[in-house]
């Protein structure tokens, strides 16, 4: 008898290896005593020793997806993954890491682009804005600030008793200010004059060489250092045949006689001499109009008892015509006129009427046409 010592198998003397492991055979003597008091060995089955592996490499993958997602996990700390260290030992935050870095990946391709700009020769945007905004003043009609003095043309006049030079349209204009900073104004109608001499330029058509400059406000002024009168003002000794009169008769407010003059290429009538004077009353009288009560471009302010004529920009030119001043029209006045007022009406602007066999001047509201109605007109004049 022989038994295989691995399994356990019995076989009999002939066999000399295990059918069933293929372990080597060993004869053995056993007496059935033997045999009933040591029973053969249970059978066993073999693993192999991959198995043991599994378990471990499962572990190891749960960990690493512990680690990978421990922050979105539900239950895990606010704290945890707020901040990390990096190998240098720098910390930055865990959560809108990758938010920062394209971010930071966005900004080094910008100063790569502006690096590009600036080795291919071009301007990086910054200073291509800065260069728009140089040109901008720069295409200025009137430009104080690239130039120590300029040039202008216009027509002196006087606003809120400021001698001012009209100019002949306006214009763009940009000059430094007190504080060396650019100040630019798209349209400008009138530089306030710097300086003493310019009264005697009053009503005249001049131009000025001068340096520009603007105050805080942006408000520009010219200081002359050169004047050239290319229109004398027509006062006394003047010749009235430089200008010429269109006598209209039409039922409308003083401002809307003077825009309609001024939009006819002149202005609303101003006389300056006993000579005018009689030449304008005698034009009356040879078109039949003596029963016309006519605007005249004369005018006052709300806050003064002061007329002044006023040029095609509404601006006072010359000296007062009150009956107390020393105009020329000082003794063409109706009686104890002006009175500024009339029936609770204010009286701020001047008409010539024929009154008792007499041209007089008048103080009279801004629309008569409801006292004189059909009987209202103007007088425009035109250089010629």
């Amino acid at each position: 008898m022989k038994i295989c010592q691995r399994c356990g198998r019995k076989y009999t003397d002939d066999n000399m290896f295990c059918e069933t492991c293929g372990a080597r055979l060993t004869p053995q003597i056993q007496s059935q005593d033997m045999q009933d008091n040591f029973p053969a060995p249970e059978k066993k089955n073999a693993m192999h020793p991959l198995i043991y592996l599994i378990p471990v490499a499962a572990a190891i993958v749960l960990v690493a997806l512990l680690f990978l997602f421990w922050a979105k996990l539900p239950f895990s700390s606010k704290e945890d993954g707020v901040k990390k260290t990096s190998q240098q030992g720098e910390e930055s935050p865990v959560e809108g890491e990758g938010s920062e870095e394209k971010k930071d990946s966005s900004q080094t391709a910008t100063e790569k682009e502006g690096k590009k700009e600036q080795d291919e020769g071009q301007e990086p945007e910054g200073s291509q804005k800065g260069k728009e905004a140089k040109e901008d003043y720069a295409d200025a009609q009137i430009n104080g600030v690239d130039n120590a003095y300029v040039q202008v043309a216009g027509t002196v006049a006087k606003e809120n008793g400021i001698l001012v030079l009209k100019l002949e349209k306006p214009a763009s204009v940009c000059a430094y200010d007190a504080e060396d900073k650019i100040a630019q104004k798209e349209s400008v109608g009138a530089f306030e004059l710097d300086g003493d001499g310019m009264e005697e330029y009053l009503g005249s058509k001049v131009v000025i060489k001068g340096k520009l400059a603007a105050d805080i406000a942006g408000d520009f002024s010219i200081q002359a250092v050169g004047v050239e009168v290319k229109q004398q003002a027509f006062g006394e000794g003047a010749s009235p045949g430089a200008h010429r009169y269109q006598l209209i008769r039409d039922d409308v407010s003083w401002q809307e006689a003077f825009s309609d003059c001024v939009s006819r290429g002149g202005f609303l009538a101003q006389i300056n001499s006993e000579e005018e004077y009689d030449a304008v009353t005698a034009l009356i009288e040879e078109e039949g109009m003596q029963n016309v009560h006519f605007y005249l471009g004369g005018r006052r302010d709300a806050y003064s008892q002061e007329y002044y004529w006023v040029d095609a920009w509404d601006s006072f030119v010359g000296e007062p015509l009150n009956p107390e001043g020393q105009s020329w029209a000082a003794g063409h006045w109706m009686e104890n006129e002006p009175s500024f007022t009339s029936e609770g009406d204010m009286e701020l602007y001047m008409n010539l009427v024929h009154y008792q066999e007499n041209w007089v001047l008048n103080d009279v509201p801004a629309d008569i046409t409801v006292y004189y109605p059909g009987k209202t007109g103007y007088i425009c004049e035109f250089d010629e």
